[in-house]
């Protein structure tokens, strides 16, 4: 299991979606890889 990664689908969803739209901002060929203290700086 990768309880440390998120306490829920839902949240794990969000940092992946997060993930991507940075990815796609960036330009083309890409690959970004969350992760949750990341994300949770980018939510602020």
């Amino acid at each position: 299991e990768y309880s440390q990664d998120g306490a829920n689908l839902q949240e794990i969803y969000r940092a992946a979606d997060a993930a991507l739209y940075q990815a796609k901002a960036m330009g083309r060929n890409r690959v970004l890889v969350s992760s949750t203290c990341h994300h949770s700086s980018t939510v602020r």
